[in-house]
């Protein structure tokens, strides 16, 4: 059986009544005090026999548990406000006053409930902008690829999920670059993870399907049959059995128009879902994490070139020289060290603009003098677009 898979495009349900692993449980110890004010609301309106003393005391406690807490306790506390005055009434006979205090009642509980769920997706908003911060400093961090998806999973474990593996393509070649569970057995489960085979061929579904498809899967219930579909032996599926996963979402990391990464995300041992609005989040967060970990895999590769260059000019024997904007020599290579006469090329890099010119007399090729600043490079550096050549010749 293949898993129920959504495209990114599906309609989402009202935020308001959106479920999301991003929102608090729903109960708490306000529950507790719901019921207990209810029940005390209860006891004196059996002394006391007023409707509106009990439609009033009933609104307020509902206002409370709403006000402060979650969607869950608002939810049966306003329930049970309701059945206390639908009770009170029939116990004392309904007339036009217990209508009048029900529908007082009704409504305190209706705004008690919204005023829960505005609540709970304020805070899912205030938890998203958090995430999606966080992601935006690593970009500023180390540029260490490796670095940036240990600090990724500890962003997405457990915030989004109750685990998370993470897959990169580098050099043509798909591996994981990094998995991370929560939990008591999490450091065990995250190393199977990681060491986990990943899928060589098609899949109906997965982490290797969204790297190769591009699109985005949700599976709101994985069931067994799941698991044995993705399962390479025996040992593996024991594996993500003990992985507890009852939902899960594949995510493509998309740059430059290709996929180079997907992520793998499942929740089961927290009791939490994933629904249509989680997905559209994490789309987003795979967004942003694919451009902070495509900047650092280019800002190595750009590393890397400049090592071979610079391997290939310090093998020349023809001086090369580089400046930066400020004019201070950035490179040198041996040619130019002795060239110039100095004893390494950190005395070039740590001499101020002219210092090393200073040495010498400098004549072009006319015999007249020429200060440093009539260099091509200084030139260019001074904003001069394609300055001459120049050839100069320096005396001792």
């Amino acid at each position: 059986m293949s898993p129920r898979l959504h495209p990114s495009d599906s309609p989402s349900l009202k935020r308001l009544w959106t479920r999301s692993v991003l929102a608090p449980g729903p109960w708490s110890r306000w529950l507790i005090g719901g019921i207990l004010g209810v029940a005390a609301v209860a006891a004196a309106d059996t002394a006391i026999g007023s409707q509106q003393a009990l439609a009033s005391a009933l609104a307020v406690v509902a206002l409370i548990i709403g006000v402060g807490g979650r969607r869950g306790d608002a939810g049966v506390t306003a329930l049970v406000a309701v059945v206390v005055a639908a009770l009170s009434g029939l116990r004392h006979g309904w007339g036009p006053d217990y209508t009048f205090a029900l529908v007082v009642v009704v409504a305190a509980s209706l705004i008690a409930t919204l005023l829960a769920l505005v609540r709970v997706s304020a805070t899912v908003s205030r938890r998203q902008v958090a995430l999606l911060r966080h992601l935006l400093e690593l970009a500023n961090g180390s540029p260490e690829v490796e670095t940036i998806g240990d600090r990724l999973l500890d962003l997405l474990v457990p915030a989004m999920g109750d685990s998370c593996a993470l897959d990169l393509v580098t050099d043509g070649r798909q591996r994981r670059l990094g998995a991370r569970v929560s939990g008591p057995h999490g450091e065990e489960l995250a190393a199977g993870l990681r060491d986990r085979p990943l899928s060589a061929g098609p899949s109906p579904g997965g982490a290797s399907r969204a790297m190769a498809s591009g699109e985005s899967q949700l599976v709101e219930v994985v069931e067994d049959g799941h698991l044995r579909a993705m399962a390479h032996d025996a040992a593996d599926l024991e594996l993500l059995k003990r992985l507890d996963t009852r939902s899960a979402m594949f995510l493509p990391m998309v740059t430059r128009a290709s996929p180079f990464g997907a992520i793998a995300l499942g929740v089961g041992s927290s009791g939490r879902r994933y629904t249509l609005s989680d997905l559209s989040f994490a789309e987003l967060v795979a967004s942003r994490m694919a451009i902070v970990l495509d900047n650092a895999g280019l800002w190595r590769e750009a590393e890397r070139t400049e090592r071979r260059m610079i391997a290939a000019l310090d093998a020349l024997e023809e001086a090369v020289t580089m400046n930066g904007r400020d004019g201070r020599t950035v490179y040198a290579n041996q040619a130019a060290v002795e060239l110039l006469r100095a004893e390494s090329s950190a005395e070039l890099c740590n001499a101020p603009p002219g210092a090393i010119s200073a040495r010498f007399d400098n004549y072009d090729e006319d015999g007249g003098p020429v200060d440093y600043r009539q260099m091509p490079a200084f030139k260019a550096l001074a904003g001069e677009e394609h300055p001459p050549a120049a050839l100069v010749r320096n005396v001792v």
